[in-house]
């Protein structure tokens, strides 16, 4: 991410945090994207959706809906690709726990971050290089940079300006 915009507002009166937020991004190599949070989305409950759009096709994604990942192109049908089919991924089929059909999805997600994090110390504890695979899980660096976009958001939104991304780790 090279830079970031921010539009947040509090619309809850008493909140300590902004209660709802538009962000415009800039990525690396001319991409651009739309962030929108809020907490006052009347009627949601916790719709997280991310959409990708590219030259020869789009995802979208929901958490509400969490075993679908819908494919769509401009030439024809949309594809709906589901959880747990052979078709997908080794990663995807790694993180599967349960068959097709029955529901899996935010609990399970957590179970795999955990099961991923086992595997690889225990895998390092035996000196064993980690299975590929289990090395799917965030980092202490990850959750840094997590930190780091909410001050440069934060910072963008009180400033009324944008704000650059570049993120220089501190030195040990």
């Amino acid at each position: 991410m090279e830079k970031l915009f921010v539009d947040a507002t509090s619309f809850v009166e008493g909140r300590a945090l902004e209660d709802d937020a538009n962000m415009l991004v800039h990525y690396e190599g001319g991409a651009r994207g739309v962030l929108y949070v809020s907490q006052v989305s009347v009627g949601e409950e916790n719709p997280l959706k991310i959409r990708v759009y590219g030259t020869q096709a789009s995802l979208e994604w929901n958490q509400e809906r969490p075993d679908m990942l819908r494919v769509k192109y401009p030439d024809r049908p949309e594809e709906i690709r589901k959880r747990g089919n052979p078709y997908l991924s080794d990663e995807a089929k790694f993180n599967t726990r349960i068959p097709p059909g029955h529901p899996e999805g935010f609990i399970e997600a957590f179970a795999n971050v955990y099961r991923n994090i086992a595997l690889t110390i225990n895998a390092r504890k035996d000196g064993v290089k980690p299975n590929s695979l289990a090395a799917d899980f965030p980092t202490v660096q990850d959750g840094a940079l997590g930190v780091y976009f909410v001050h440069k958001a934060i910072e963008s939104s009180r400033e009324g300006k944008w704000v650059d991304m570049q993120y220089h780790p501190p030195k040990a």
